[in-house]
């Protein structure tokens, strides 16, 4: 794509059976907007052209997350992971659910939620249920963020969230075994110092 793409790992703290909390920021000069750097995926608490999170799946449109892709798929969920490597995921014969390019599996959570729960070929889940509806730029493009990641054990992640406007910001995570991360952001700037 030409783009330049740059991942750094700022937070590691092992973990019992390999559930490590990991906090990961990751840029693509893609995801700046040359017209408009403050429109689109450039906003972000961690600076112009990077984002921090722990997965989300990504949606073109107002169609909700779980609902049928149009005929030429344009607008199907893409999967995003921490390190901002991205797959799209195609609807199956048995909707509603869905497999990615890399065989991840995605399925949508019972009651009409509007939530995804997504698995990785290793059987980790990750819960996507926190919908942000703000993010700028046209097309409208909605996410849902992972607030929690459980691996095959059982060992958990839970991320919190601060509600804002546009791109959520991660208050802190929690385990299943007492380790807990706080996130800060600065009064002036608004980044994120964990």
């Amino acid at each position: 794509t030409g783009s330049l793409q740059i991942h750094s790992t700022d937070v590691f703290v092992p973990g019992q059976g390999g559930r490590d909390i990991r906090v990961q920021r990751s840029y693509n000069s893609n995801n700046i907007n040359p017209a408009n750097p403050a429109a689109g995926e450039t906003q972000s608490h961690v600076g112009l052209g990077w984002n921090i999170h722990f997965g989300r799946v990504l949606r073109l449109g107002s169609n909700p997350l779980c609902g049928l892709n149009s005929a030429d798929g344009r607008d199907d969920p893409v999967l995003e992971l921490p390190d901002g490597s991205r797959q799209k995921l195609y609807f199956t014969q048995s909707v509603p659910n869905l497999l990615g390019t890399r065989m991840w599996r995605a399925d949508c959570m019972p009651g009409g939620s509007g939530s995804m729960r997504v698995f990785t070929p290793e059987g980790v889940r990750y819960d996507m249920t926190l919908l942000a509806t703000g993010l700028a730029g046209a097309p409208t493009i909605r996410a849902w963020y992972a607030t929690r990641i459980t691996d095959a054990n059982g060992n958990w992640i839970s991320i919190n969230y601060t509600p804002t406007a546009t791109i959520p910001r991660i208050a802190f995570l929690t385990t299943n075994d007492g380790r807990r991360v706080d996130f800060t952001y600065n009064a002036i700037t608004g980044l994120v110092e964990h």
